[in-house]
């Protein structure tokens, strides 16, 4: 007689949210017709990779914000601080945030919105605890 033997483990979670960092942007070199255009916010984690052990990922990125572009190209989003999470800070690339506008009817990206005078290669911001004063972006156009 064969017996089999259940056991069963009770975990007890305490989520706590993410601190949020607020975050400041001017998009230079667009003009805004009557359509109201929108600044897309997506997080890609790079920490995943390493997590995996993947030396090249093909990763999709996350959709943190989406949030409406003033007609003075000044835009507002709260971001969260992935920073400080215990889990993702102990990788070494805790991962970056890229923005667009984007069309909202058809998903198509209108705009890349690159990070003036920052030198980075990517084009795109890195995760961090606050994001001081206004943020500056030249708008480069997909077509």
């Amino acid at each position: 007689m064969k017996s089999i033997i259940f056991l069963t483990l009770v975990v007890t979670l305490n989520p706590k949210p993410l601190r949020t960092a607020r975050f400041l942007g001017q998009v230079r070199g667009i003009s805004q017709s009557a359509q109201v255009l929108y600044v897309d916010v997506d997080y890609t984690p790079w920490w995943v990779c390493e997590f995996f052990g993947l030396p090249d990922c093909a990763l999709g990125s996350w959709r943190i914000a989406s949030v409406e572009l003033d007609p003075d190209g000044k835009f507002s989003a709260t971001l969260p601080d992935f920073s400080r999470d215990a889990v993702i800070s102990s990788f070494k690339n805790p991962g970056e945030f890229a923005l667009c506008i984007r069309d909202q009817k058809t998903g198509n990206r209108l705009f890349e919105l690159k990070p003036a005078r920052s030198g980075s290669s990517t084009g795109r911001v890195p995760v961090a605890n606050s994001y001081p004063g206004v943020q500056m972006f030249d708008a480069e156009s997909q077509k």
